[in-house]
């Protein structure tokens, strides 16, 4: 019975409108009446955005839950704005009233928001006492402008692009923004052209009737004091000033690789870097690659840094002419009226070494009476080898491993080195050879140069017996200085 009361107790005091209020909610009233706990923007905000929701946070409930009802005037919209706002309310629950209005207001004003003096609480309470409250709107600002200051190649036809913090009045910012050639002063020269807007009046482009100057400084500006918020108020003032620079005439900026150059990659062809977007298709008749590749080169033209790369079989170790002639047009059809010829010549490849087995593994039989090895090389002098022995459970973890090639990474251990040899590499210059190496005759491999052939074969058991003299282990072959008695 006693938790029945409790319980009663807790839905009549919930009914009545008591409510908990968080720590730092604003006691406004003398809990009699109805008080406004919080309110969105909060008293005394600024730079409050021209579109943003006008939010009042009650007490207690204000309107039944869940019933669909024709609400009295006081009820459909409680909050009174100055200046004037129209716009719709909604009760988001019973005790939350949010109101959007209908345009952005007015920039950098302040605006005051009471509660109408006629609200009504469920169970028939007033205000506790009257109330208002006040927040300042952001003033009109622009927040970006494309092309951005000291921008330089932009396109001849490319539009300027203004964002703002609001939505804004299009005539006023029509009236108030100029692009045109040079500084302030005398010599600023407008330029004719068309402005569009985005839906919400937050973006306006501004399109030249006519291509721009090549190689001419531009700029974008805002008189002060005219352009306005589309719901009025402050004027836009102190917009930042944006200069850019239009694409120069065309010509050619650089080359990979550059004129002069020497030891260049043997691979890829050339690239030419140009000053200005180019009409590719004017480019390839007029370039003469001498000596003549194989085959007709490939090209690519690159529209982001205006680069134009020419593909084809490059030779090692070779003088290249390029020559670039004239006729090759920019987009908007000026032409590069000088010849321009590039010297360059190229290194050799790379120095390689491959072993010619599946995978980077072969599998040998050591009892064999040879043991041969496929390898290709090109520009090395000598292939240095060495034979180690690998513990089984080293063989069988990297054979199983998920690596593409089982040998790679793979590091020896140092003890247990069984044999090392160097074998000459005699092939042309950049050419690559295929060799037949024997890894069992030791003939003319010897890490000791000067001993006699051996007659043992890598593999093989020796027993050494040293009884009753010890072996001597000479310095160097036939009668060198002693090193140590084995």
């Amino acid at each position: 019975m006693r938790r029945l009361f409790w319980l009663l107790a807790i839905v009549l005091l919930s009914v009545s409108g008591s409510a908990l209020s968080s720590p730092d909610a604003q006691d406004t009233g003398s809990g009699d009446g109805i008080d406004v706990v919080q309110t969105l923007p909060a008293d005394g905000a600024s730079g409050v955005a021209a579109n943003a929701a006008i939010t009042a946070i009650f007490d207690r409930p204000i309107i039944p839950l869940g019933v669909d009802l024709t609400l009295p005037p006081e009820l459909e919209n409680p909050l009174v704005f100055d200046p004037p706002l129209t716009g719709q309310g909604e009760w988001v629950n019973t005790s939350i009233y949010l109101f959007r209005p209908d345009s952005a207001m007015a920039g950098g004003v302040k605006y005051t928001v009471s509660v109408s003096p006629d609200l009504r609480a469920i169970d028939g309470a007033a205000l506790s006492a009257a109330y208002s409250w006040s927040f300042t709107t952001e003033p009109p600002r622009v927040v970006s402008i494309s092309p951005r200051d000291r921008r330089d190649r932009i396109l001849l036809d490319e539009p300027v692009v203004v964002t703002f913090n609001q939505p804004m009045d299009r005539e006023s910012v029509e009236r108030a923004m100029t692009v045109g050639v040079g500084g302030s002063g005398e010599g600023y020269i407008p330029v004719a052209g068309t402005f569009s807007w985005e839906a919400d009046d937050t973006i306006v482009r501004f399109a030249p009737d006519e291509l721009y100057q090549l190689n001419t400084q531009y700029r974008v500006s805002f008189e002060d004091g005219i352009a306005r918020g589309a719901g009025g108020g402050a004027a836009l003032s102190g917009a930042p000033v944006s200069r850019f620079y239009t694409v120069p005439r065309p010509a050619v900026v650089r080359t990979s690789p550059d004129d002069g150059q020497t030891n260049a990659r043997p691979y890829g062809g050339l690239t030419i870097y140009f000053a200005s977007p180019m009409n590719f298709e004017t480019i390839a008749e007029r370039v003469i690659i001498d000596p003549e590749p194989w085959r007709t080169f490939d090209s690519y033209y690159d529209d982001y840094n205006y680069s134009y790369t020419l593909s084809f079989p490059t030779e090692p170790s070779t003088d290249y002419t390029i020559t670039l002639l004239p006729g090759m047009e920019d987009i908007y059809g000026n032409a590069i009226t000088e010849e321009r010829v590039i010297r360059y010549r190229t290194g050799r490849y790379d120095p390689e070494l491959r072993l010619q087995a599946p995978y980077g593994v072969g599998f040998f039989n050591g009892r064999n009476e040879t043991t041969e090895v496929f390898v290709t090389h090109r520009n090395i002098s000598e292939i240095n080898l060495a034979l180690y022995e690998a513990p089984i459970s080293d063989f069988v973890a990297q054979i199983v491993s998920s690596s593409y090639d089982p040998a790679e990474g793979y590091s020896p251990v140092p003890d247990m080195l069984l044999k090392e040899w160097t074998v000459a590499a005699d092939a042309p210059e950049n050419r690559l050879r295929y060799d037949l190496l024997n890894l069992g005759s030791p003939a003319g491999t010897q890490s000791c140069f000067g001993a006699p052939p051996s007659r043992l074969q890598v593999g093989d058991l020796a027993v050494v017996v040293s009884d009753p003299d010890p072996v001597r282990a000479r310095r160097e072959p036939g009668d060198g200085e002693n090193s140590t008695l084995l």
